[in-house]
């Protein structure tokens, strides 16, 4: 029998977790949840909107053109996945999920790899199409294996359907003003400490076996000890002013956005998964990660994953990864 499995992206209610305008729904068999920060299967965590001619912007005027980035997070070992998008004129609604006003206007399968989805272009329809719709509805679609997704009708998600599906939703506001235009949120300023050392991002992928090429700021070297004890590590994180957009309109007091960050690990555990900046908050943001066991990791080292994904909730996203190699204190002796 086939159950439903909603995952959200933001604080816990129930069975689904509200994470800004994006959910997750999977069709199987499981009512278990894993912690929302621990990536063990892809995730798609968001969708940055921008706009061609003006990256940062992130809400189109009806007529333009938009890049979008899915950002599918793969665990430790990645999985083979394949996805599809369809896009359709969001119908404005109260209360419930959003919907579809009419058929979708276009859809794809988007090529992935172990690194993620590729991203792709749209054409915002014009304004007679639009008709004051506020937003634009996209539906991925994502199957695990080498089976592709199915049209959006009735029946399982996949051509397989011994395939787990999964459901996304993203909604993609349109302005209609300019002076409505909401812009990404920037990390690349992002300033990130662990155990008290500065944190880069790397340059590239480092290799699963990462002892030999570890212990530089973009790839610190953390050795874990055996110990019947769980091993906690201190990271702090901030973002400039500059990484948020100034508010026009009042109260007067609240300067910036305010941002909502999700934080995703591919080993151990984050106490907390998510955290919040306001308007007036630009004090570091403190967490702790929990190392998995020693008897977990390889002796040439095991490279692990945290990606900080940042929403302003107006339509807004921004990303900032960081690699760090963890050994077993045997295998330094």
């Amino acid at each position: 029998m086939t159950k439903a499995r909603m995952l959200a992206s933001s604080f816990p209610f129930g069975l689904m977790w509200l994470f800004g305008n994006l959910f997750i729904a999977i069709a199987g068999c499981r009512m278990d949840f894993d912690p929302a920060s621990f990536v063990e299967q892809p995730r798609l965590v968001g969708v940055r909107a921008q706009v061609v001619g003006d990256a940062d912007r992130a809400t189109p005027l009806p007529g333009e053109r938009v890049r979008l980035e899915a950002w599918l997070l793969q665990p430790a070992m990645p999985i083979e996945v394949r996805v599809s998008v369809s896009i359709c004129v969001g119908l404005d609604v109260r209360r419930g999920p959003s919907r579809c006003r009419g058929q979708p206007f276009w859809s794809a399968l988007i090529p992935s790899s172990a690194e993620g989805l590729e991203a792709f272009e749209i054409t915002v329809p014009n304004a007679d199409v639009l008709q004051g719709a506020s937003s634009l509805l996209f539906t991925f679609v994502l199957c695990r294996g080498p089976s592709n997704p199915r049209p959006l009708l009735s029946g399982p998600l996949c051509e397989d359907p011994q395939i787990q599906g999964e459901i996304a939703t993203f909604s993609l506001p349109i302005a209609y003003d300019p002076l409505s235009f909401n812009r990404n949120p920037s990390l690349d300023a992002m300033e990130v400490s662990i155990q008290e050392m500065a944190w880069l991002p790397a340059g590239e992928t480092p290799p699963s076996d990462c002892r030999a090429v570890a212990g530089t700021p973009d790839l610190p070297l953390l050795v874990v000890p055996s110990s019947q004890s769980p091993i906690a590590f201190r990271i702090l994180f901030s973002v400039p002013e500059s990484a948020r957009e100034r508010l026009p309109f009042p109260p007067e007091e609240t300067r910036f956005e305010s941002l909502l960050f999700s934080h995703y690990t591919t080993h151990g555990r984050l106490k907390r998964s998510f955290s919040a900046i306001d308007g007036l908050n630009s004090r570091p943001i403190e967490i702790e990660w929990e190392a998995p066991p020693q008897s977990s990791l390889r002796p040439q080292g095991t490279r692990v994953r945290f990606t900080w994904v940042a929403r302003d909730l107006r339509g807004g996203f921004g990303r900032s990864d960081r690699f760090l190699c963890l050994v077993p204190e045997e295998a330094m002796r």
